[in-house]
């Protein structure tokens, strides 16, 4: 008679022949029918500008549509939320930014702690940039009239708990400077009402306005981070032009996918995503629109994503009066 140990080594056995012939199974067939791309921004900014490249190539590499689904609101929560209900089968994934925090977050909270990392695809520099008839023009004069002025001075961002509001609370906060936070449902809303004149000043992804400054619609002031980008020549950044020291903010951009999802799908995402962003065609249309191609595999990205969320924790904690 066969042991009972024998007979659990060999169901264990068994089991592991399955699971990877299963594994094998789901890489080879995957994808089988049209993917969903979740993005929690509106049509026309810059996570939507990519989604809508890369799912144009991916449905050309993998022969199945990948459909690009806009679900704004919160800076990209309403989406967050939305991925929570959708099963781990690779068939909706998310298109996710620097996620929506608040001041009283702890690790433990990490929004992205439900979602599997696929890949990063993207980073993308921050800006001030101003009203034409806005009197600033460099970051001295910007500083100067907000430390004097008799009211705060509005600025517009995409919206509460964004990279750009907490680039802001920290000029706000360590300056002393007279702002006022004006948040939208996203960033084209929000550069619509700069132009316009409804606000004078945006911090916003450079994608969103860069047509704008060509234009001559919008000013750059101050690049909103402590590097200088080839997208605006000239501007200085934060760390340079106003001696601001501590942790860098960037946007990152990345394709996440509900935890649990099978492994070899999982690869077989982020090999395509791999592939796609190696491609001129794809390249050429994402610097014509002002983005960086940035390809890391899944662990990079959830080191990125990790490291990010601690410095904006840390941001909120320090400014988040400053806000109210």
């Amino acid at each position: 008679m066969m042991s009972r140990f024998n007979k659990v080594a060999r169901f264990a056995w068994v089991l592991g022949f399955f699971c990877m012939f299963q594994n094998a199974a789901w890489a080879q067939d995957y994808p089988a029918k049209p993917v969903r791309v979740m993005v929690g921004f509106p049509p026309g900014g810059s996570v939507d500008i990519v989604a809508r490249i890369l799912a144009t190539k991916l449905s050309t590499q993998t022969g199945q549509p990948f459909v690009v689904e806009n679900r704004p609101g919160a800076i990209g929560t309403l989406a967050m939320n939305a991925m929570a209900a959708v099963p781990a089968d690779g068939y909706t994934i998310l298109l996710g930014t620097n996620p929506q925090v608040r001041a009283d977050m702890t690790e433990a909270s990490e929004p992205y702690r439900q979602f599997a990392p696929i890949a990063l695809t993207n980073v993308i520099p921050m800006a001030l940039l101003a009203h034409p008839q806005f009197p600033a023009k460099t970051p001295q004069e910007f500083v100067t009239m907000a430390r004097n002025a008799a009211q705060p001075i509005p600025f517009a961002t995409p919206g509460n708990g964004s990279p750009m509001e907490l680039a802001m609370l920290t000029l706000k906060g360590t300056l002393g400077l007279q702002l006022l936070h004006t948040p939208y449902n996203g960033g084209p809303p929000a550069v619509n009402d700069t132009v316009a004149g409804q606000v004078p000043l945006i911090a916003v992804g450079l994608p969103t306005a860069l047509g704008q400054v060509t234009a001559g619609k919008l000013r750059p002031v101050l690049v909103l981070q402590n590097q200088r980008t080839e997208l605006l020549p000239g501007v200085p950044n934060m760390k340079e032009s106003l001696n601001l020291k501590g942790p860098d903010l960037v946007v990152w951009l990345g394709f996440f996918a509900p935890a649990r999802t099978p492994a070899p799908i999982l690869k077989r995402l982020e090999s395509e995503i791999g592939i796609a962003l190696q491609d001129p065609a794809v390249q050429s249309k994402m610097t014509a629109a002002a983005l960086d191609v940035r390809f890391a595999p899944a662990p990079q990205l959830a080191e990125l994503v990790r490291e990010q969320f601690l410095v904006t924790i840390d941001a909120m904690k320090r400014f988040s009066s400053e806000s109210k």
